[in-house]
């Protein structure tokens, strides 16, 4: 998350993909007293139970649990072509390698996410 533009009660930015979304501070203090201000009071919304280390390739890929395949082979295309050592390739030999270790960590979320059949 780069620019943040706060607000009184939130700010927005831009996620992975580069959409602009909206932080709500209201819904970070819901969170943690434990209320819930839904009408109808019941909010059953569970997340499936993984494995430790496919909710670490979730998170190295920036997506959530419950994406598509084809959300998640647009992250990795999107995250391999921001983070190519050939982009960074000016910067010296240390950014060089700093991206291709990231790009190395994509790869293998994604084939951990391939093999487990999530896409």
């Amino acid at each position: 998350m780069k620019a943040r533009y706060k607000r009184a009660g939130g700010y927005w930015y831009r996620d992975r993909m580069g959409r602009k979304k909206w932080f709500s501070f209201k819904d970070e203090d819901d969170k943690k007293t434990g209320d819930s201000s839904s009408a109808s009071g019941n909010n059953n919304t569970t997340t499936p139970s993984i494995s430790a280390e496919l909710q670490k390739a979730y998170a190295v890929l920036g997506i959530s649990v419950d994406a598509t395949p084809s959300e998640i082979n647009a992250c990795k295309r999107n995250l391999l072509r921001l983070n190519h050592p050939d982009l960074v390739a000016t910067r010296g030999q240390e950014a060089v390698s700093a991206a291709t270790l990231k790009c190395q960590k994509i790869n293998q979320a994604y084939e951990l996410l391939r093999a487990n059949g999530k896409c």
